[in-house]
This record gives structure tokens, C-alpha cells and sequence, in this order.
């Protein structure tokens, strides 16, 4: 267990390393705005993912025999296939009606769809992966996707045209390229016979794993609007360039430590479902080491981006992004929210608990609509609305570990 989480860990930290020492670049040669429309699509990305997968992959890991598992993946991928063929005969038919005259609204029926399915395989192929066993190949995987978007993003910005086409489809060569990592190597050795496709077994999984979708999509899509929201709020309510002023704050702050921290809860997980089908009543002291340890380094981080954060960033980023020095300070109680519960954001869901998992969901977006409600009465600037929603995301966040070590002493 040591070991998978030390590669895990290490592969996602070289693949972040790689992402930020490409970003000083990205943020000189694209504009705020362009990044700022790139942004919204990945935050509608965000929102629909879940439907896109229908969340069967979490099944992936509660798959008792290779055959459940292979007929899994084909009902996911078959998923992916129809849902943004779906998305795109409804954006064509939406933009013929309302939005005929508007340029970008053609850009966006094809680059939803396409961006959907790059992250829906991407998402479902990691965790085939960590099914497998097989630590190595998630760290690769994940070495080779951000490599090659970081690269692509580089190479078409200032080879092509620096605007958010080029954004979007270096992210879909990226996830294309660590989904085929995988798949190639779960592939190998399955002979032709293996893969006969049989709707009936589809179905039968379908049926028998019916609580992820109905539990765990409306989940997905309430916990990614807590997520995706201050991006359309600052859009609307300020504009597309204070939109990728926060994308590109969260890129380099919020998102690389969310990605180490749930690769690290990745590897745990395994070790918690196993404690949970012993009923060791170990559970509880385990989630709790894990959570003071991690909130430990959390606080420690935050501190230091209170002190020097603004002055590093705007140097880091260039002048143009002085707008994001501001909000990296004040995101700071965000990304002690990313501390405390990434490492057992998975525990509820892993453990059976769905319906727990839903209500927490809704909880916190509840809390954070009350903070853009509250934002919104007093017309309070990008940096004061960015500040309440972080605080926000900290008490859900505090809320999700009260319910994590609810479950591990047996009361829910």
C-alpha cells in the first residue's frame, strides 16, 4: 500500500511539475480573456461529466469477476459514445433556433461534445486503472496526459493561434493520450472471443449497479456546480477576463494540490474498503491521522501563499495576472478545504453510502449559494465574492469529514 501510493503520488507530482513549468508560458501567450473562455467550456465540462459516464466507473472497483468487469467498461464507454453525440444534436439544435447569428455559439456545438468525450474516457480509464492494481501505469498515464497539454497548448499558441480553440484541443490530445495508455495496457492479453459485445450482460450490469447512477450522477452534477459556478457568476456579473483571472488562479493553486491529494486518497482507498468489509474498528483513527496530517501541511501552505502569494504569482505569471496575485490569498480558506477532506473524498462512496454522499453534496451547495446570494445583495467586488465562496467550500468540506468519521464508528 506504501509503495502504490508513493508511485501514485509521485506520478501526479511530476505531471503538476510539468503543468507549472509550462504556465508561465501558457499565461504569456494567451490573453486573460481567451483563457477566460476556455474556462466556461471546462466548467459546463465539469458540470456534465458525470452524466457523460453515467458514474459506472465507480463500479469499476465492486467488479467481483473479470467478465462483470469487461462487461462495465462496455456499458461506460458505450455511455460515452451516445451522451455527447446527445450534447451535440441538442447545442445544434439550440443555436439554429436562438443563437444563429452568434459566431461562438457555432465554436461551442462542436467543442462541448468533443471535450466531453476526451474527459469522460480519460476519467473512466483512471479508474480502470486503479481497479487494476496497478500504480505504475496511473502514474504514466497521468505523466503523459499533462505532458502533452501542457506541450500541445505551448506548441499551438505560439505556432498557430494563441485563443481558447487552441486550449481545447490541446486538453482533448492530453486526456486522449493517457486514456490510450491505459486501455492498451488493460487490453493485452484478451483474446477476440472475450470481447463479444452482448447487450443482455449490458444491461444486467446496468441493473445491478443502478444506485451509482441514480445516487451518484445528481451528486456528481450538485458537487461540480459548487465547483463550476464562480466561474459563470464572475463571467456574468464581471467579465470573461475576471473569469480567467480565477482559472488561472485555480489551475496553478487549487488544481495541483486537489490532484496530489486525490491520487494520495486513490491509493487509501483500497486500504478503507478493506477495513470497512472487517467492520476494524481501526477505521475512525486512521481517517483522523489522515486528516490532521494533511490539514497540518494545509495550514502550513496556506500561511506562506498569505505572506508571498500575491508578489509570486504576478512575478510567476507576468503583469497581466495581477488580478490573480489577489485572488490566490483569497482563496486560501478553498484550498484548506482541498486539505482537509481530499485525501477521504471518496470514503462515502466507496463505503455504500451514496445517499450520505448526495445530502453532503447538497449541503454544500447550499452553502454556496447562500455565499453568491449574499455577494450578490451587497454587490461586493470579484476578490470580496471569491473570498465568501472559499469559506463556503471550507464548511462543506469541514461537514464532509464530520460524516466521514460518522461512518468510520458505524452511526450512518
Amino acid at each position: 500500500m506504501l509503495r502504490s501510493s508513493l508511485v501514485i503520488l509521485l506520478g501526479t507530482a511530476g505531471a503538476q511539475l510539468i503543468a507549472l513549468a509550462c504556465v508561465p508560458i501558457i499565461s504569456r501567450t494567451y490573453a486573460p480573456e481567451s483563457f477566460g473562455e476556455f474556462q466556461l467550456v471546462l466548467s459546463l465540462v465539469t458540470f456534465l461529466l458525470p452524466l457523460v459516464t453515467l458514474r459506472y466507473e465507480i463500479a469499476f472497483l465492486r467488479a467481483r469477476s473479470e467478465r462483470r468487469l469487461r462487461d462495465l467498461v462496455m456499458l461506460v464507454v458505450t455511455a460515452v459514445a451516445i451522451v455527447p453525440l446527445a450534447v451535440w444534436i441538442g447545442m445544434e439544435i439550440i443555436v439554429a433556433i436562438f443563437f444563429a447569428d452568434v459566431p461562438r455559439a457555432l465554436w461551442m456545438t462542436w467543442v462541448l461534445p468533443a471535450m466531453l468525450m476526451g474527459a469522460g474516457l480519460f476519467q473512466s480509464a483512471t479508474q480502470l486503472a486503479v481497479q487494476m492494481d496497478r500504480p505504475t501505469l496511473v502514474a504514466s498515464s497521468k505523466l503523459s496526459q499533462t505532458g502533452l497539454t501542457q506541450g500541445a497548448s505551448v506548441a499551438l499558441g505560439v505556432l498557430v493561434f494563441a485563443g481558447p480553440t487552441s486550449l481545447v484541443l490541446a486538453d482533448i490530445i492530453g486526456r486522449g493520450t493517457g486514456t490510450a495508455v491505459i486501455m492498451a495496457r488493460w487490453l493485452q492479453g484478451f483474446g477476440r472471443n472475450e470481447w463479444r459485445i452482448s447487450p443482455h450482460r449490458m444491461w444486467q450490469a446496468a441493473r445491478i449497479y443502478r444506485r451509482y447512477p441514480l445516487f451518484n450522477v445528481p451528486s456528481g452534477i450538485i458537487g461540480a456546480t459548487s465547483s463550476a459556478l464562480p466561474v459563470f457568476a464572475l463571467a456574468v456579473a464581471f467579465s470573461e477576463e475576471v473569469a480567467g483571472q480565477f482559472g488561472m488562479t485555480t489551475r496553478i493553486l487549487i488544481f495541483p494540490f486537489g490532484m496530489i491529494l486525490a491520487a494520495f486518497g486513490q491509493a487509501l482507498s483500497g486500504r478503507y474498503a478493506e477495513m470497512t468489509r472487517r467492520n476494524d474498528p481501526a477505521r475512525r483513527s486512521f481517517l483522523l491521522s489522515v486528516v490532521i496530517r494533511s490539514a497540518s501541511v494545509g495550514l502550513l501552505v496556506c500561511g506562506a501563499i498569505m505572506l508571498y502569494g500575491e508578489a509570486a504569482i504576478v512575478y510567476f505569471l507576468g503583469d497581466q495576472w495581477e488580478l490573480a496575485g489577489k485572488m490566490s490569498v483569497a482563496l486560501t480558506p478553498y484550498l484548506l478545504a482541498v486539505f482537509l477532506s481530499g485525501p477521504i473524498n471518496m470514503v462515502m462512496v466507496i463505503a455504500g453510502k451514496s445517499a450520505w454522499q448526495f445530502k453532503w453534496d447538497v449541503t454544500r451547495l447550499g452553502f454556496v449559494i447562500l455565499a453568491f446570494w449574499v455577494a450578490y445583495i451587497f454587490a461586493f467586488s470579484p476578490i470580496s465574492l471569491i473570498t465568501i465562496y472559499a469559506c463556503a467550500m471550507l464548511a462543506g468540506s469541514g461537514v464532509y469529514v464530520w460524516l466521514a468519521l460518522k461512518h468510520a464508528t458505524g452511526k450512518i
